[in-house]
């Protein structure tokens, strides 16, 4: 049997080996005569494995994330009301709260089969048209519903962002040898745009190109993934992944077929997280050792580079 690939240490505060994933997999699939099981990646919170080609299990990757299942389970469940139709979502249980296999809890969830966004040769106008309805549908969510604070908030101090990624940039000169052009936007102190101040409209508030699932055959919208931080806040925090992964025509595409106002500064706070935010992931890849070729070409797209 090949040794099953493990993930990266970084921000982990507990061990996790195949024999671990292995047992703990065993136990929650049951009825599994044989288990098959592949490596898909980690993010800041967890661990995620391939079962069966049919479920994806999370394992948390420190003690704050395992006891935060419950909400983002009940978060699933509030966005999937609330979406209707609109896109898949999968569907969450919690497992292994008394196994002895691995330290916590962890979720199993339906794995929805296809591509991640950024994997598309080119995003097609259907996948443009199916996003912007999404994303209206769910920007559309009134604030009422949030009656007992469930949910965060999330609007984005601009100069405290500006000053975060400034911060990195004098600590560390790979941007500068990299991508001189987004290291000189940083040296020359460039207007900062007014913080948002219109309705708070409801947000994924982690859309990366990682969670939205496309069909690669058709190029159409199957999914929208991982709402642990979904909260009410600046709608255009769900708009800078199509900038990072495409470009601003893209981004346009989207847009226009997005069924809500936008405010007035929209465009110009844009423009400035998806520089900002592309330049702090890239400082991330830097921190984990990672190869900086797809940051890299965020910051590109962010900066009108490529």
């Amino acid at each position: 049997m090949a040794e099953l690939q493990m993930p990266e240490k970084w921000d982990a505060d507990r061990e996790l080996t195949g024999e671990m994933v292995r047992a703990a997999l065993q136990e929650a699939l049951p009825a599994s005569e044989s288990l098959s099981l592949e490596y898909l990646g980690s993010g800041w919170d967890f661990d995620a494995y391939l079962a069966n080609k049919t479920y994806v299990a999370r394992f948390p990757r420190r003690k704050a994330v395992a006891e935060n299942l419950p909400r983002e389970v009940t978060i699933s469940e509030t966005v999937r009301e609330l979406v209707g139709s609109a896109f898949e979502l999968p569907c969450l249980e919690i497992r292994g709260k008394d196994q002895t296999h691995f330290h916590y809890p962890f979720l199993l969830q339906n794995y929805i089969p296809g591509v991640d966004l950024d994997e598309l040769e080119h995003p097609s106008d259907e996948l443009a048209r199916d996003l912007g309805k999404a994303l209206g549908i769910l920007h559309g969510v009134p604030v009422s519903i949030d009656r007992d604070g469930f949910f965060g908030r999330d609007i984005r101090d601009c100069m405290e962002s500006f000053d975060d990624v400034l911060k990195k940039a004098a600590e560390d000169r790979a941007l500068e040898t990299t991508i001189p052009e987004a290291y000189e936007w940083l040296g020359g102190f460039p207007d900062i745009p007014d913080d948002y101040t219109g309705p708070e409209r409801f947000i994924h508030d982690d859309l990366c190109a990682d969670h939205i699932i496309v069909n690669p055959e058709t190029g159409k919208l199957l999914g929208i993934i991982d709402w642990s931080d979904a909260a009410f806040g600046d709608p255009v925090l769900d708009f800078i992944v199509f900038v990072m992964s495409y470009g601003y025509e893209f981004c346009d595409s989207v847009l226009e077929n997005y069924e809500l106002d936008v405010d007035t500064g929209f465009r110009e706070r844009l423009e400035f997280f998806a520089k900002t935010l592309s330049i702090e992931w890239f400082f991330e890849d830097v921190k984990r050792n990672k190869d900086l070729a797809k940051h890299s070409v965020w910051v590109k797209n962010a900066f009108r580079l490529v």
